[in-house]
């Protein structure tokens, strides 16, 4: 099915309503895509518990699909770990990469094995920090309750495949402050809008959900994958529970030739 039909028949059949505070097994369903609405991506993030998200990204049924995951330390408001994988046929995470962030504010990458040597490290700092290329699910897994209107800054950093000039994969973006612009109507429901700025950072706007802080879209000048000239992320509806989160990963593959 091709991706424009693919996401009109999702946001057809979901429902946007958020909850007025953010609780475990939600599921939040989002396109992204370049600011004009090309190269679209499908992606969900699903919460298991208050300290853990898993979000699947995918273009279409039947191709390459990455499922990701991240745990938090609720004390500190990080992620302590990711782990980069692709989704399997039985449904599962079949991981490559591991991503620690420790509590001096150093991120360790090991590939392929979770008890490998770090292939690379990068000092960000203690603390808050976001990971850019993780299409906000950082935020959604630690989003529990109204977003400050005088704002809130953490640290940014970027995963990037593709080789760089110094050969590196993580980048650091420096800080970013999130500055309360105005209360608004989002997706019909009620938001409140910042600026993303930063010294490092092309910016521009994020609508986070007034009652439970979950990101309802966001528009930025910074493209956070290969191929993309800047950023969109929109919300497109809601699910909720572990058998829903289970039927969508098997949906994937259900339909498929065999190997």
């Amino acid at each position: 099915m091709p991706m424009f039909r693919l996401i009109a028949a999702a946001a057809a059949a979901l429902s946007l309503a958020s909850p007025a505070a953010a609780a475990p097994g939600d599921i939040l369903h989002y396109v992204r895509s370049n600011g004009d609405g090309s190269e679209p991506e499908a992606v969900s993030v699903y919460r298991p518990g208050a300290d853990r998200v898993e979000v699947f990204k995918r273009v279409s049924p039947c191709t390459n699909a990455a499922l990701v995951t991240a745990e938090f330390d609720r004390a500190t408001g990080r992620a302590t770990r990711l782990v980069g994988g692709r989704l399997g046929r039985n449904g599962r995470q079949q991981p490559f990469a591991w991503l620690d962030h420790d509590q001096s504010g150093r991120i360790s990458v090991r590939l392929e094995r979770q008890d490998a040597a770090p292939a690379e490290t990068l000092e960000i700092g203690p603390g808050d920090w976001r990971l850019y290329d993780f299409d906000f699910a950082d935020w959604n897994g630690l989003a529990n309750g109204p977003p400050p209107r005088d704002g809130f800054s953490f640290l940014m950093a970027l995963a990037w495949p593709e080789p760089s000039e110094d050969g590196r994969l993580l980048r650091g973006m420096g800080a970013v402050r999130a500055r309360w612009l105005a209360d608004e109507t989002r997706l019909d429901r009620p938001a409140r809008r910042y600026a993303l700025e930063g010294e490092r950072f092309r910016g521009g706007s994020v609508w986070l959900d007034a009652e439970s802080g979950e990101l309802l879209e966001a528009v930025l000048g910074e493209p956070n994958h290969p191929g993309y000239r800047d950023f969109r992320l929109v919300r497109i509806g809601t699910d909720r529970g572990e058998a829903a989160w289970r039927a969508l990963l098997a949906k994937h593959w259900a339909k498929c030739p065999a190997e």
